[in-house]
């Protein structure tokens, strides 16, 4: 545990530190625009190496972890795998520079780390609170599982920037590709486009009602569902558990965009995050007894990394902003605390943290 607390605190302060270094003295740049973009490059160089690098060094950490070098090493002596064909065809290319599965693990951490931190740093207004919560609420850890589940999952929200600037094209090329490595994605292309479209006020007010018809449908959609996937029910991972972290997390989100509607009503990106997380909310409560729920609601309430921010931006506070900012860090951080309980879980398997380093 307090590897994981170091390391937010090492990343965290790095940023920090390079945001409020005084450049003028030690960098020659005519101004003051090319001072700005030359500290968020090496901003950016050092958060993504530092995660990158930490998850590419881990050692059976993931309760996956040894299944996917089994499953790497079946792929590359051409065995039949139930695997996507994008992480087949690059578990195959690497496999020919090195034979070793755990390569494929490094080149995935790196890439996944890679989408992350690119997403957070063009879609956030503010980089230093979207990675603490990007740590604190677990997403960055839960990477360490389902390789190439949160892949995707990093492709598709780096995919919301092309969304809101209406181009298309590549969000859908994006989305294709990442459902080449996990078929999940394919949920982004009408959830996401579904997120872009401006609900009414009555329209979002109905959405409450939504858990309930879930709930009433269980048994159509669960026969659904069975078609599509019908390995994951009735197995370990069939528990019919309610993601009450998630719940929490969805709904803290959800009240924040009630809460200041108005302001960011104009604020075409913070409204697709806003809408994403109401469906989130509906997803985890109407639907808890879907096997692997996060998988599939992670797509939706891991925007909260960059909504969160760019709402306190749009307000513009001024008496009251730090206090916001010091109860948002503190929420996180308790979060983080709690959350780190569930990581010792055999089901989990997220600490204690070991590399192969040494």
């Amino acid at each position: 545990m307090i590897v994981y607390i170091c390391l937010l605190l090492f990343v965290c302060g790095m940023i920090y530190t390079l945001e409020h270094l005084n450049f003028s003295r030690i960098m020659l740049c005519p101004s003051k625009g090319d001072k700005y973009k030359l500290l968020k490059k090496l901003e950016f160089a050092i958060i993504f190496l530092t995660l990158a690098v930490f998850s590419a060094i881990r050692d059976e950490i993931g309760v996956d972890y040894a299944s996917y070098m089994n499953h790497i090493q079946n792929i590359q002596l051409g065995k039949p795998n139930y695997m996507e064909s994008g992480f087949k065809f690059l578990a195959k290319v690497i496999g020919r520079i090195n034979s070793n599965p755990r390569l494929v693990i490094i080149v995935f951490a790196i890439l996944t780390s890679f989408f992350y931190i690119k997403a957070i740093y063009e879609q956030s207004s503010n980089v230093l609170m979207s990675i603490f919560i990007f740590l604190s609420w677990g997403y960055y850890f839960f990477t360490f599982n389902t390789i190439r589940n949160y892949f995707a999952l990093a492709m598709c929200l780096y995919s919301l920037k092309f969304l809101k600037e209406k181009k298309y094209t590549i969000f859908l090329i994006l989305i294709l590709l990442a459902s080449t490595i996990h078929k999940s994605a394919l949920v982004c292309i009408p959830i996401y486009l579904l997120a872009n479209y401006d609900f009414t006020l009555n329209q979002l007010r109905f959405m409450i009602l939504c858990p309930v018809i879930a709930f009433m449908m269980k048994t159509p959609v669960k026969k659904f569902l069975l078609y599509i996937y019908p390995g994951y029910f009735g197995s370990v991972y069939d528990t019919g558990q309610i993601s009450y972290l998630n719940i929490i997390k969805a709904l803290a989100v959800v009240i924040l965009g009630i809460m200041f509607y108005n302001r960011l009503k104009n604020n075409k990106l913070c409204k697709i995050y806003f809408h994403l997380n109401i469906f989130a909310l509906v997803y985890y409560i109407g639907f808890y007894w879907v096997p692997e729920i996060s998988r599939i609601g992670f797509y939706m309430n891991a925007t909260s990394i960059m909504f969160i921010p760019n709402v306190i931006r749009e307000l513009k506070l001024k008496k009251n902003q730090k206090i916001l900012n010091i109860s948002i860090y503190i929420f996180s951080f308790v979060l983080f605390i709690l959350l780190m309980q569930t990581f010792y879980s055999p089901s989990t398997k997220l600490l204690p943290y070991q590399t192969w380093i040494l």
